[in-house]
């Protein structure tokens, strides 16, 4: 990751909080609610990440959620990860990379990752790494390893989290109460909530072997002396210690990250996912699968918002722990503030 997280991301709850069973409940909106807006701000920002199928409605949701807590007070900022932005649309506002002022309320600010030039940073990140770590592999085909690394499985989740690690840097540095999250369709955004814990694993594993590789080359140096490498006019000393060594430095600073973002995402009290699903066969499907998904990797579920419900439709779930809204069938477009903070009543009413 290009900048380490600060220390309030690393120190979450994380599996203690895991539980058989439905996905863990979320306090970290009605925290949020309790805490007195425009005073004190809290020390970190929640995370509200909006999940559900395509189409069910999470821009909508998102939008509304950050308009009804910015008009309560709260500062907050909306990221759409989604590649398929329709964030600015809906708030009827030109959003770009960086985050910009909504309508000029102060408390509501929004931003549209654009998401292949996240890939293009992090390319050039992991170039930059790769000189400096292997320098003295003068053979090494950088061009070709990075074309190979863009079309890798897991890349994409792998930004995408490097993504929302910036964004909570950038939420807790800017004094933003939440932060929300517009994402992508549910089978890519359980990936990216997934990949600190399968991330964390690795790295460990991967320490692990480096620790090895480490202690035979220092059986190797006390018969032979230190093995050095010739870069230009340069002599440079291979490392046989771990804390001489840059791979094993930047498997520690990556492991840090991972199991910071780990913990935080399983956080009940700064983290809450909203499911949002439409009263549909298929849409209940995948919402049950996201649910399991949840529950699999204890992360905190703040509501379930059923949407667009017609008469006789409005639902309850008392099998699962966490609020339900319902958002009932509309006549006009939900685009625009004034439909938007319409919506926002019936997400945060008690």
């Amino acid at each position: 990751m290009a900048k380490s997280l600060p220390s309030w991301i690393s120190k979450g709850k994380g599996s203690d909080r895991r539980k058989r069973g439905d996905p863990p409940p979320s306090h970290a909106l009605e925290k949020l609610l309790e805490s007195e807006p425009g005073g004190s701000r809290m020390q970190t920002p929640v995370l509200l990440p909006i999940v559900g199928k395509g189409g069910n409605g999470k821009t909508t949701v998102a939008a509304s959620l950050g308009l009804g807590l910015a008009e309560r007070g709260y500062r907050i900022l909306i990221a759409s990860v989604d590649p398929a932005h329709n964030l600015a649309d809906v708030l009827e506002t030109d959003l770009g990379p960086k985050p910009v002022m909504v309508e000029d309320r102060e408390n509501l600010w929004a931003v549209e990752v654009d998401n292949e030039q996240a890939l293009r940073n992090s390319l050039d990140r992991t170039s930059r790494e790769v000189r400096h770590t292997y320098r003295y592999l003068q053979a090494l085909n950088l061009e070709r390893f990075l074309n190979t690394l863009r079309l890798a499985p897991g890349v994409e989740e792998q930004v995408a989290m490097e993504e929302v690690a910036g964004l909570l840097i950038r939420a807790g540095e800017e004094g933003f109460d939440a932060l929300i999250l517009d994402t992508p369709p549910t089978g890519l955004t359980m990936r990216v909530l997934a990949l600190p814990t399968v991330s964390t694993q690795w790295a460990e594993q991967l320490q692990r072997v480096r620790r090895e590789i480490l202690k035979k080359r220092e059986v190797i140096e006390r018969v032979v002396g230190p093995e050095e490498a010739i870069i230009g006019d340069e002599k440079v000393r291979i490392p046989s210690s771990e804390q001489k060594d840059p791979v094993s430095r930047i498997l520690k600073d990556y492991l840090s990250d991972t199991t910071g973002l780990r913990d935080l995402f399983a956080d009940s009290e700064r983290t809450g996912v909203v499911l949002v699903r439409h009263p549909d066969r298929i849409s209940g499907l995948e919402s049950e699968r996201a649910l399991a998904d949840l529950t699999r990797l204890g992360i905190p579920l703040a509501m379930i918002v059923w949407n667009r419900c017609g008469a006789g439709e409005m639902q309850e779930m008392d099998s699962v722990e966490g609020a339900v809204r319902n958002i009932p069938l509309l006549v006009d477009e939900p685009i625009g503030s004034a439909r938007l903070l319409h919506i926002s009543g019936h997400l945060l009413s008690q």
